[in-house]
């Protein structure tokens, strides 16, 4: 049992840390767009990936656009993947809590 809270522990660790790093407002935004596109459960997981794509995008391409500076592609290291994996579990948590009360507003509706 001590082996399970351990690791529980270890992983809500890496998760916080992952998530100094997130502009709320950028993920509010695309999770919101994400569950506007989804339409099924399976849906979440691929909106969730998908997500975790723009969020990466807009992240490098905000300076370029609007700082007018130059284009690098991000470094993948462990950082960058552990800003991945962090972002992909936001997103699926985010998504799929706003998927499923679209989907109980659409029930009681009609």
């Amino acid at each position: 049992m001590d082996a399970i809270s351990h690791y529980w522990n270890e992983f809500w660790t890496y998760f916080r840390e992952g998530l100094a790093h997130v502009n709320l407002i950028q993920a509010v935004v695309i999770a919101l767009l994400g569950m506007l596109a989804t339409s099924s459960v399976l849906g979440v997981f691929i909106a969730a990936a998908l997500s975790v794509v723009i969020h990466i995008l807009v992240n490098q391409l905000w300076p370029v656009l609007f700082a007018h500076g130059s284009f690098a592609a991000p470094k993948m290291d462990n950082t960058f993947w552990h800003m991945v994996v962090t972002l992909y579990i936001l997103y699926l948590v985010a998504i799929g809590v706003l998927y499923a009360i679209k989907s109980l507003l659409q029930r009681a509706r009609g």
